[in-house]
């Protein structure tokens, strides 16, 4: 799942694009929805005398939308060209096969059992630098500008990539339960969700609130657009040759990395230290030890000011929990469930689940300016259109769990996994709910605390997929969809939370 969080400013640091303030402090008004204008009348005026943000700022936006999409097909095509290497290489420890493509024994219980264990703890663990990294990153980005961040980031995917690639190629040498210690690798830049992070602040940074919004969507695009592309382009790459295939997906990443060079800084940090300050900085260890304790001191008290402050913001953010564990719960391994269910190669698997992409992008450019347009003209209120997009992609999402757990031919699990699509949705709508209630705090330190919990959710849902799967390749029938099943008893508790909520009170303290 991707978040768009604009990061606070701090003392000493301006927004380049911002028209300049009188005081010290440059304040960035973070409140603004995510998925609409705030007001329909006041919004349409604002846009009308405001020239276009694609225009003004045409080098920022169009370089982070391909960022974008270097960010998603590597890693869709890295992800799933490297499960059928790792298959192969437990096929022929395990069976001393000589070609695991056509080896029906690389499909059974013991070959695909540690395979799902695999992938899940590397999934889960790689989300471990989010849980640790993020906020302090965003912090570092707010203080040292966003172009560093962004590109330490960046290399460390790179980075992570490589090391992937040594250890499948010398499998006689490292054990593959070593990649489960390749995420420490992300300790450099944060992991994958920081130049996300990173890109979505400095379209903040550069788009009027007015615009905001809309450029956010559209920005999200680029990431959908990666994942459909990555689909066909494994499929058709994987004949060839899967390391000629996983070498090209590095090589994107790489190109993704050489585009943020380019994308111009958007903010300014100003030198306000004093001689005495620079004397007493003048050492790298106390400039390390220093920063340290500034920013995990700033990590706690957004944590805690936030969510404990109100009870009603913490019971929503237990609704986030269980939704983003449902979700990881039923994402983790799709591809490895779809292979093995209906015999299906590594790259078919890849290219119907990347039919999901599609479904987003028909819903981001059409169902979801429609369904805005629409009810703006029965004039609901923003927080209230967020509301209802929230609750009626809870509602489909459970749905297509319970479908895909049920599904006994590839018809249904394929209209599943497209309707799981509204998941593009519902998290921008939740995020943008939990900007409204969490009234006065920056968007940064909100969005940043949201993503280290989803991280821990991650962490949790790793093993209980892994176990689900398990279990059901083991009672066999219906129940090798065990994990939907899982997957979508814990989404409901999210949901029902989300739909018995009332959120009248926040929708007046947005308009006061």
């Amino acid at each position: 799942m991707a978040s768009t969080p604009g990061y606070s400013i701090p003392s000493g640091a301006k927004r380049r694009f911002a028209t300049p303030v009188p005081s010290r402090d440059a304040i960035v008004e973070e409140q603004e929805l995510l998925l609409q204008p705030q007001d329909a009348g006041s919004g349409e005026q604002n846009e009308a005398s405001e020239p276009s943000p694609w225009r003004q700022h045409l080098n920022l936006l169009a370089l982070g939308y391909i960022s974008f999409i270097f960010l998603k097909l590597s890693p869709g095509m890295f992800n799933t060209v490297l499960s059928q290497i790792l298959e192969g290489i437990l096929c022929r420890q395990y069976h001393d096969t000589t070609d695991p493509t056509v080896d029906p024994r690389c499909k059974d219980e013991s070959v695909q059992g540690e395979l799902s264990i695999l992938l899940s703890m590397k999934a889960t663990f790689e989300l471990l630098p989010t849980v640790i990294f993020s906020i302090p990153y965003g912090l570092a980005a707010d203080v040292y500008g966003r172009k560093p961040v962004l590109i330490v980031a960046t290399t460390g995917c790179v980075i992570y990539g490589l090391v992937n690639l040594v250890i499948c190629w010398f499998p006689e040498i490292f054990p593959m339960r070593l990649l489960l210690a390749v995420p420490l690798v992300s300790i450099i830049g944060g992991g994958p969700l920081v130049p996300v992070m990173m890109v979505y602040a400095m379209a903040s940074d550069a788009v009027p609130e007015s615009r905001r919004s809309g450029v956010f969507v559209v920005l999200s695009t680029g990431l959908v657009v990666g994942t459909l592309i990555s689909g066909p382009m494994t499929y058709y790459l994987m004949p060839i040759g899967e390391w000629y295939a996983i070498f090209i997906a590095v090589g994107f990443q790489a190109m993704g990395l050489l585009t943020t060079f380019f994308i111009p800084e958007t903010l300014v940090v100003k030198n306000e230290e004093s001689d005495v300050d620079i004397q007493d900085r003048s050492s790298l260890t106390a400039k390390i030890r220093s920063g340290s304790q500034e920013l995990l001191t700033k990590s706690f008290q957004s944590l805690r000011d936030i969510f404990w402050s109100d009870t009603t913001i913490t019971l929503f953010v237990l609704s986030l929990l269980f939704i983003d564990v449902g979700e990881d719960i039923g994402s983790i391994i799709t591809k490895q469930y779809a292979a093995k269910r209906f015999h299906l190669s590594w790259p078919e698997a890849g290219f119907i689940t990347s039919m999901k992409s599609f479904a987003q992008l028909g819903l981001c450019l059409g169902a979801l300016p429609y369904a805005q347009r629409v009810m703006r003209q029965s004039n609901i209120s923003a927080i209230k259109q967020d509301v209802w997009i929230a609750r009626t992609c809870l509602v489909i999402l459970v749905i297509a769990y319970c479908m895909a757990g049920f599904a006994d031919n590839l018809v249904v699990f394929v209209s599943a996994i497209i309707m799981s699509a509204v998941n593009f949705c519902l998290n921008p709508a939740l995020r943008s709910l939990l900007l409204a209630m969490a009234h006065g705090a920056g968007a940064g330190a909100v969005l940043s605390a949201v993503e280290v919990l989803n991280a821990i959710s991650a962490v949790v849902a790793g093993p209980v997929m892994a176990e689900g799967f398990r279990l059901g390749m083991g009672w066999g029938g219906m129940w090798l969809g065990l994990h939907w099943f899982i997957a979508m008893f814990i989404l409901m508790l999210g949901a029902i939370i989300i739909i018995c909520m009332r959120f009248d009170v926040f929708d007046g303290r947005r308009d006061s």
